[in-house]
Protein backbone atom coordinates (compact mmCIF):
# COMPACT_ATOMS: atom_id res chain seq x y z
CA UNK A 1 0.00 0.00 0.00
CA UNK A 2 1.35 3.35 -0.99
CA UNK A 3 0.35 6.47 0.96
CA UNK A 4 1.08 9.87 -0.51
CA UNK A 5 0.74 13.06 1.50
CA UNK A 6 0.73 16.36 -0.28
CA UNK A 7 1.14 19.71 1.41
CA UNK A 8 1.39 23.32 0.48
CA UNK A 9 4.40 24.17 2.55
CA UNK A 10 4.66 25.02 6.19
CA UNK A 11 2.56 28.17 6.35
CA UNK A 12 -0.27 28.40 8.84
CA UNK A 13 -3.26 30.68 9.11
CA UNK A 14 -5.52 31.78 11.90
CA UNK A 15 -8.94 33.34 12.09
CA UNK A 16 -9.88 35.93 14.64
CA UNK A 17 -13.54 36.29 15.63
CA UNK A 18 -14.84 39.32 17.50
CA UNK A 19 -18.28 40.02 18.89
CA UNK A 20 -20.39 42.81 17.40
CA UNK A 21 -19.73 46.21 18.93
CA UNK A 22 -22.31 48.20 20.86
CA UNK A 23 -22.72 50.59 17.91
CA UNK A 24 -23.39 47.67 15.57
CA UNK A 25 -26.03 46.33 17.95
CA UNK A 26 -27.99 49.53 18.52
CA UNK A 27 -31.69 48.70 18.84
CA UNK A 28 -34.48 50.74 17.23
CA UNK A 29 -38.04 50.28 18.55
CA UNK A 30 -41.38 51.09 16.97
CA UNK A 31 -44.84 50.21 18.25
CA UNK A 32 -48.35 50.23 16.87
CA UNK A 33 -50.05 50.68 20.25
CA UNK A 34 -48.46 53.24 22.53
CA UNK A 35 -51.75 54.68 23.85
CA UNK A 36 -54.15 52.10 25.20
CA UNK A 37 -57.76 52.50 26.29
CA UNK A 38 -58.88 51.80 29.85
CA UNK A 39 -60.01 48.30 28.89
CA UNK A 40 -56.47 47.34 27.86
CA UNK A 41 -55.65 45.21 24.84
CA UNK A 42 -52.90 43.81 22.68
CA UNK A 43 -50.02 45.59 21.02
CA UNK A 44 -46.84 44.85 19.12
CA UNK A 45 -43.35 46.25 19.30
CA UNK A 46 -40.96 45.99 16.36
CA UNK A 47 -37.32 45.40 17.30
CA UNK A 48 -34.91 46.48 14.57
CA UNK A 49 -31.32 45.37 15.08
CA UNK A 50 -28.56 43.71 13.03
CA UNK A 51 -29.11 39.99 12.58
CA UNK A 52 -26.00 39.02 14.58
CA UNK A 53 -27.12 40.99 17.64
CA UNK A 54 -29.17 39.61 20.51
CA UNK A 55 -31.78 41.44 22.57
CA UNK A 56 -33.98 40.99 25.64
CA UNK A 57 -37.36 42.64 26.20
CA UNK A 58 -38.87 43.29 29.62
CA UNK A 59 -41.87 45.32 30.78
CA UNK A 60 -41.20 47.63 33.74
CA UNK A 61 -44.71 47.43 35.25
CA UNK A 62 -46.85 44.45 36.21
CA UNK A 63 -49.87 45.45 34.09
CA UNK A 64 -47.93 44.93 30.84
CA UNK A 65 -47.11 41.32 29.94
CA UNK A 66 -45.22 39.96 26.97
CA UNK A 67 -47.19 37.41 24.95
CA UNK A 68 -44.27 36.38 22.73
CA UNK A 69 -40.73 35.31 23.46
CA UNK A 70 -38.81 37.95 25.45
CA UNK A 71 -35.42 37.28 23.82
CA UNK A 72 -34.11 36.98 20.31
CA UNK A 73 -31.43 37.70 17.79
CA UNK A 74 -31.87 40.05 14.85
CA UNK A 75 -35.06 41.89 14.01
CA UNK A 76 -38.36 40.65 15.41
CA UNK A 77 -41.81 41.56 16.65
CA UNK A 78 -42.57 41.40 20.37
CA UNK A 79 -46.25 41.07 21.24
CA UNK A 80 -47.62 42.39 24.52
CA UNK A 81 -50.89 42.71 26.42
CA UNK A 82 -52.01 45.59 28.62
CA UNK A 83 -54.40 44.70 31.46
CA UNK A 84 -57.53 46.76 32.10
CA UNK A 85 -56.99 49.87 34.23
CA UNK A 86 -59.37 49.72 37.22
CA UNK A 87 -58.55 53.25 38.43
CA UNK A 88 -59.83 56.62 37.23
CA UNK A 89 -56.27 57.87 36.70
CA UNK A 90 -54.27 57.25 33.56
CA UNK A 91 -51.05 55.33 33.99
CA UNK A 92 -47.73 54.99 32.27
CA UNK A 93 -45.32 52.12 31.93
CA UNK A 94 -42.87 50.84 29.40
CA UNK A 95 -41.11 47.98 27.71
CA UNK A 96 -37.33 47.99 27.65
CA UNK A 97 -35.28 46.25 24.98
CA UNK A 98 -31.58 46.28 25.78
CA UNK A 99 -30.76 49.96 26.34
CA UNK A 100 -33.91 51.33 24.64
CA UNK A 101 -37.40 51.84 26.04
CA UNK A 102 -40.82 52.52 24.59
CA UNK A 103 -43.50 54.18 26.75
CA UNK A 104 -47.01 52.78 27.01
CA UNK A 105 -49.76 55.03 28.37
CA UNK A 106 -53.22 53.90 29.36
CA UNK A 107 -56.37 55.90 29.95
CA UNK A 108 -58.17 55.76 33.29
CA UNK A 109 -61.44 53.89 33.73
Amino acid sequence: MLLVLAGCGSSSSSTSVTAPTTAQCAVTLTSNSLNMGASGGDGALTVDVNRECSWTAKPDVDWITLTSTPTGQGGATVSFRVAANPTASSRRGGIGVNDRRVDVTQAGA
